[in-house]
């Protein structure tokens, strides 16, 4: 058997290859490295010691944002999960491609709220300050959270946050229905 022209060349970025299995990393630094083709893009280092740095797509810095905010420096010391999607398409052909995930329940809960919302408030109230529900639920979701009903108390300071953080309320403001 010849080389394979997938093999003659080792990335200085994570790639598929490098996430057989899933990994489960710490987040350290993002910044913006030129590529060897010109093209500045962002990049992702790890805590973790000899794990490579991982070229952001725009997928996967969305993800990021919704589960920990748009700025980067708050991901510092943040856990998330690096995995294989067979799914992922690149000009019209499935090619795998790497994504992450939060890992459950290794997110700090904040305290419950002692006057929750109920599930249908909550992405009306998201709603209404333009808070998209994907990014809702990936924010729900990056607490542990697999249900509204889990923990509603949990769930509804974590809707005022982002409420707040997109400028509109104040986090001990009532906010009106």
């Amino acid at each position: 058997m010849g080389l394979k022209v997938s093999e003659m060349h080792e990335s200085a970025y994570l790639s598929r290859k490098d996430a057989v299995n899933p990994l489960r990393l710490t987040m350290e630094t993002a910044y913006m490295e030129e590529m060897p083709d010109g093209k500045t893009e962002p990049v992702l280092s790890w805590s973790d010691h000899g794990v490579k740095p991982m070229v952001l797509n725009v997928t996967n810095r969305m993800f990021l944002r919704d589960l920990y905010g748009d700025d980067s420096d708050d991901w510092r010391g943040k856990p998330i999960e690096v995995y294989v999607d067979p799914n992922v398409m690149h000009k019209g052909q499935r090619v795998g491609g790497l994504r992450l995930r939060a890992i459950t329940g290794a997110i700090e809960s904040p305290p419950a709220d002692t006057n929750p919302l109920t599930k249908d408030e909550a992405f009306a109230l998201a709603a209404e300050h333009d808070i998209d529900q994907v990014a809702l639920v990936n924010r729900l979701k990056g607490a542990g959270l697999t249900s509204w009903a889990q923990n509603p108390g949990q769930a509804t300071l974590i809707v005022k946050a982002m409420v707040s953080e997109m400028g509109n309320v104040q986090p001990d403001d009532d906010i009106p229905f």
